[in-house]
């Protein structure tokens, strides 16, 4: 109505079709909160869709239609269509589909070129936009030729299988892809001027840094009932490898994150124990912390605790991004 105010139609859409809106206040409504706006259209839409309710026939047939999408959509999965999203820029399409969106190779260059800029010759090797299936074969093979180049392992990898949206080869790809920039993250951090790929000494860059934290952490607190150490009561060994299964129960992150500033973790979370449940929860947790202090941490907690060599590192690359923070 050409008199009446945005406010005034949401009030009177709200109470024509009785929608349950208890937790929007009329104040919470102006005209340009499109946030408010898609909540309406979305109750609306619940409410008085007029759409037919699906048949059992149907319900089956659209079961087995989206089975495949839901054995996709795993919490691993999502983390790392999480992790591409949060390095989107305007440059290529937000990713949902893992099998989908990455079949032509163009995001995954992407990935390539935010890792290394300047690595992809988008002028001559990269076909854009994609017309036919010939374009995507010519880009997947582009992908391998880079990431032979950065020294990935690429065994058994070759552009039929990355057209073909083969989910075990493409993350076998992002999992090299992200170890590479976050080694760059670390690099930056410590100012070492060398390349991920001149790097054969990572972890003990890492563990050289964290160990010592640990090692003050634990000297400090000792004999303090309220705080959680990794380690057995009167063994403080360091570790040797990002690949320690002793890892899986997150308590030596979060010692070494307290580390930086003993109000970080609050160690009534924490459980000092074997079981699977308990080792989820602090891992968990881990993220959680990592995620309040501002930094992006893209790991499903199972694969911390199953040791996933690229989850651990993107764990402690964000702890030690937090530790120079503070300095």
């Amino acid at each position: 109505h050409p008199h009446t105010t945005y406010t005034d139609d949401v009030i009177m859409v709200h109470e024509i079709l009785n929608l349950p809106m208890s937790n929007v206040e009329y104040a919470d409504i102006y005209p340009r909160s499109r946030y408010v706006k898609h909540l309406i259209l979305i109750r609306v839409f619940e409410r008085k869709n007029n759409i037919d309710a699906l048949s059992e026939k149907e319900k089956q047939k659209f079961n087995n239609v989206t089975k495949d999408e839901d054995e996709a959509t795993t919490t691993s999965l999502l983390a790392w269509i999480n992790w591409m999203n949060a390095l989107h820029s305007d440059r290529w399409s937000l990713v949902s589909n893992l099998q989908q969106h990455l079949s032509d190779g163009l995001i995954i260059l992407h990935l390539l070129d935010v890792c290394k800029h300047g690595v992809v010759d988008w002028t001559n090797n990269v076909k854009q936009p994609i017309r036919s299936s010939k374009d995507k074969s010519v880009n997947c093979k582009e992908i391998i030729a880079i990431c032979e180049q950065l020294q990935f392992k690429v065994v058994g990898i070759d552009e039929s299988v990355l057209v073909a949206g083969n989910k075990k080869y493409i993350v076998s790809l992002l999992k090299q892809i992200r170890t590479y920039y976050l080694t760059a993250s670390i690099l930056k951090c410590l100012n070492i001027q060398k390349t991920p790929s001149e790097i054969h000494y990572l972890d003990a860059l890492v563990l050289k840094w964290s160990n010592a934290q640990f090692a003050q952490f634990r000297q400090n607190h000792a004999h303090d009932a309220n705080i959680v150490l990794f380690g057995d009561e009167n063994d403080a060994k360091a570790l040797n490898t990002l690949r320690d299964a002793s890892l899986s129960d997150c308590i030596y992150c979060l010692n070494v994150l307290s580390s930086v500033d003993e109000k970080f973790v609050n160690y009534q979370f924490v459980q000092k124990n074997n079981d699977e449940q308990h080792k989820i929860q602090n891992a968990s947790y881990l993220i959680a912390v990592i995620r309040k202090l501002g930094f992006n941490v893209f790991v499903s907690p199972q694969s911390i605790v199953q040791c996933q060599y690229d989850a651990v590192l993107n764990i402690f690359c964000c702890i030690v991004n937090i530790a120079l923070r503070q300095q």
